[in-house]
């Protein structure tokens, strides 16, 4: 079952332990899967600096990142509808990151006010 969350775009921020990076993403769709429930985005780097933070990141094959955050009402509250229906289903939660190629984190999920939701990663 796959849900889309916003097709347009948005910002994603990367926080790694020297600070954040924050790039565009557009694309972000849920998906449980076998009960583990998938968040999906596609990186869109808007600007020169984008593009390096976003390279930089994809050269460590994002293993430098501790957690993904955004700040989206439209997203968080397609999240958070999709939790409520399929809450007893979800075992887990992943985080996939599309640029150039996919990139997939355990993660553990946790809302962030006003409007955001955290994913953080879990070490394998």
């Amino acid at each position: 079952m796959k849900k889309s969350l916003r097709k347009g775009y948005f910002h994603l921020e990367l926080n790694h332990e020297y600070g954040a990076d924050t790039i565009g993403a557009e694309a972000a769709e849920v998906e449980l899967k076998e009960g583990v429930a998938i968040f999906r985005a596609k990186l869109k780097p808007a600007s020169e600096n984008q593009i390096l933070d976003a390279v930089h990141s994809k050269d460590q094959s994002f293993k430098n990142v501790e957690y993904f955050s955004f700040i989206d009402e439209h997203i968080r509250k397609g999240i958070s509808s999709f939790v409520k229906i399929n809450k007893a289903k979800i075992k887990s939660w992943r985080i996939e990151i599309d640029y150039e190629k996919k990139y997939d984190f355990s993660c553990e999920i946790q809302p962030m006010n006003p409007d955001g939701v955290l994913f953080y990663v879990v070490s394998s």
